[in-house]
């Protein structure tokens, strides 16, 4: 499909760029959406491996979705996508301290109970209602040791956040990343009084809920605390969301090479084939690659937010897949636990081990991995460890057979049935602090540029959050912005000075 003038060219098919199409595509919108890799999704990617043991699906980046992710399922939903659900053994999560995996707590008694912290730092705890809420942002390592004590960093928050987000809590902003209980600290006064309030809240909302579902006969709703993913991966959620789009409006090997004011329409973006005219843009690549592409728009406000692009940090990430037989397991000590039943563990980074956690997709997905396999997804790098950007890739497969070695206690060196990894150079964004004003500031830079760059949207999982469905809603955010653009009378951008 060709017009001379598009309402909207998105650059960028991961789920933030798609969820923007397909929304605007709904609302009558001519879109076009330019890739300049040579799939959707992003780091969303999925593969079946050919093994010797037998086929088995491996994900490249997230695993799965929380069940209460609403805006991502219901999309997925509508896309023809039925949510699996994980297996029950899922909720159970470990850490590693003191040389062996510990559950994390699932109940409060458990909470009381648990080794990952001392009695001190337990008791440490209790003095947290008393401590006066900050009056500005500092890093998560500073946030949480003053609030919750040191332990509570090194064995819990610690690994979550090197976990989920790569990160260094020492330079990640409290405020951007852990912006629920900074905000039980701001609103309530302390982390414990605001957590106590949310989950009241809650309770509340359910009740009401399952009042609603029994007056309209509605069918039982997934469940909030369950994981989900897809039948072949997590991939066929950006997968559905392209095929939705019509053909001939989502172009591959695209790499743009600018975005340019257009006096007649709004703007152009340039590729090396084409130069498409577009009343606005919706921008989804990531900040380094975004910054190049606002060259072609000089102005004080263009350089501000330049700036701002340049100074977020993206945290590298190799992912390395083992298969072994799970009677490698099967001679371990009563006090460990084999990767049988539950989600993965997380490693604190003074464990003296390179990878920040391990998953156990053969428990959470058994269909997916040959029948008596074990299929462990363990991930180097990170903000703590870049160096892994410059290793090897069969090096780093090394480091991870020796660190799951120690891990599991096993008496000899593991021979895998089979090993794959990948590295993701530019994985996923850090919510810094910083002299310039940190993450915060730079995200509210890039809004007052975009307030004085009428037409031109900026989106992606540097601003808004790093989930899936954090991305879903950004997506569906922007393309509203762009359908009220639209409706306004005509105007043509201009930069402002």
């Amino acid at each position: 499909m060709t017009v001379a003038v598009w309402d909207a060219v998105v650059i960028g098919a991961g789920v933030t760029g798609l969820s923007a199409a397909v929304a605007m595509q709904r609302q009558g919108l001519q879109v076009m959406v330019l890739e300049a890799g040579p799939t959707v999704g992003g780091v969303v990617q999925s593969e079946w491996l050919d093994t010797s043991a037998g086929p088995v699906l491996v994900e490249w980046g997230p695993h799965t979705v929380q069940g209460s992710a609403k805006a991502l399922l219901t999309l997925a939903e509508e896309h023809y996508l039925q949510p699996q659900a994980a297996h029950e053994s899922a909720k159970f999560r470990y850490i590693w301290k003191n040389n062996r995996l510990v559950a994390v707590p699932m109940s409060p008694w458990e909470a009381v109970t648990t080794p990952l912290l001392s009695v001190g730092a337990k008791l440490r705890l209790l003095r947290e209602p008393f401590i006066a809420p900050a009056k500005t942002d500092s890093s998560v390592a500073e946030w949480v040791t003053r609030r919750l004590g040191p332990d509570v960093l090194e064995n819990l928050l610690g690994p979550f956040l090197s976990g989920v987000y790569a990160g260094d809590p020492a330079q990640m902003s409290a405020r951007a990343t852990l912006k629920t209980l900074t905000g039980f600290e701001q609103e309530a006064g302390s982390v414990i009084a605001g957590a106590f309030s949310a989950i009241q809240q809650k309770k509340r909302e359910k009740k009401k809920a399952k009042k609603l579902e029994i007056v309209a006969g509605n069918e039982k709703k997934l469940s909030p605390l369950t994981l989900y993913n897809f039948e072949d991966g997590m991939h066929a959620f950006p997968n559905a969301l392209a095929n939705a789009l019509p053909e001939g409006l989502l172009h591959f090997n695209a790499s743009v090479h600018g975005i340019e004011i257009d006096e007649s329409c709004g703007y152009r973006v340039v590729t090396a084939t084409h130069t498409w005219r577009t009343k606005t843009v919706v921008c989804t690549a990531p900040a380094h690659a975004t910054e190049a592409l606002l060259n072609g728009l000089p102005s004080d406000s263009t350089i501000q937010a330049q700036q701002a692009l340049a100074a977020i940090p993206y945290a590298p990430m190799a992912v390395v897949h083992t298969l072994v037989p799970l009677s490698l397991f099967g001679s371990l000590s009563p006090n460990m636990v084999a990767p049988v039943g539950g989600f993965g563990c997380l490693i604190p980074r003074s464990s003296g081990l390179s990878i920040l956690g391990n998953l156990w997709p053969h428990s959470l997905f058994p269909k997916r991995v040959p029948e008596g396999m074990a299929l462990l997804t363990c991930f180097v790098g990170g903000a703590t460890h870049p160096i892994v950007a410059q290793w090897p890739l069969e090096y780093t497969e090394q480091v991870v057979l020796q660190d799951l070695q120690a891990l599991f206690h096993l008496p000899k060196p593991i021979d895998p049935v089979h090993i794959v990894s990948r590295l993701w150079p530019y994985a996923i964004p850090q919510y810094t602090t910083g002299s310039d004003g940190g993450h915060l500031a730079r995200a509210a830079a890039l809004e007052a540029f975009q307030a004085q760059q009428p037409g031109l949207f900026l989106g992606g999982n540097y601003l808004g959050g790093v989930a899936l469905n954090d991305c879903v809603r950004q997506g569906q955010r922007l393309a509203q912005c762009v359908e009220e653009y639209c409706a306004q009378p005509a105007r043509v951008a201009q930069p402002v000075a």
